[in-house]
């Protein structure tokens, strides 16, 4: 009789084990909160990413001069003649700008590009400095306060410059015509996460993996071309 319960005991345990891993394995690669949030090799699915899409704006008093923007500041675009903006204390002197959106949270936003190198993706805090004497202290990507992938593939942060191949290749293989980047944000996670969008398919360049202590800001770098902030919701 003992040996009976014990066998059974034994069975009742597998049974439990089994179905835990199966809810386990089902919570991994089929629950679409679990695949955006936690496991980057699930990224492959924009619905996913998009359900966390924000509305994002160009704040003009940070644009640098020669940089236009669009009366809704959706659109920026360099221009070698363009405007000298009036002074003003959050305003670059090189030319960047960021969004007026401070992020924390989850958020996802995209960005159409024109396919010039040059050009580069990121985010800051507002703390980043404005000006000053050597341009690392204000340049996306070159200080501490600030990120950038650039459309050559190359990641910026606090100085180091990494060239990603793979990343390199996935953007060669448009380089004519615009680019849409996405951008994936997890500020609790720290969590930085740049895409190559087409209209059906998201590919994965890169992901910062980090600890975030100020809320973020969207923000671009362009020595030419344009970058247009696109409606996601």
């Amino acid at each position: 009789f003992v040996k009976l319960i014990s066998r059974l005991s034994f069975k009742v345990c597998i049974f439990f084990l089994v179905h835990a891993l199966n809810d386990c394995i089902f919570a991994c690669f089929c629950s679409p909160a679990t695949s955006v949030d936690n496991n980057e090799e699930c990224w492959v699915d924009l619905k996913l990413l998009q359900k966390y899409a924000c509305d994002v704006t160009l704040d003009e008093n940070t644009a640098g001069n020669r940089l236009t923007l669009t009366r809704d500041h959706k659109h920026v675009t360099f221009d070698h003649e363009g405007i000298e903006y009036p002074p003003h204390p959050d305003r670059f002197r090189t030319l960047q700008v960021l969004c007026k959106e401070a992020l924390t949270g989850r958020h996802y936003w995209e960005v159409e590009c024109s396919y010039i190198s040059d050009i580069g993706v990121g985010a800051a805090y507002k703390s980043i400095t404005r000006a000053g004497d050597s341009s690392s202290e204000y340049s996306l990507g070159e200080n501490e306060k600030s990120w950038c992938l650039t459309l050559d593939g190359t990641f910026l942060h606090n100085g180091s410059t990494e060239s990603i191949i793979e990343a390199k290749m996935i953007l060669w293989s448009n380089s004519f015509g615009t680019t849409s980047i996405g951008v994936y944000l997890d500020w609790p996670a720290g969590i930085l996460s740049f895409f190559k969008v087409s209209p059906k398919k998201v590919t994965h360049l890169y992901t910062v993996r980090t600890t975030f202590t100020e809320p973020l800001y969207p923000a671009f770098t362009l020595f030419s071309g344009s970058i247009f902030i696109k409606h996601l919701q």
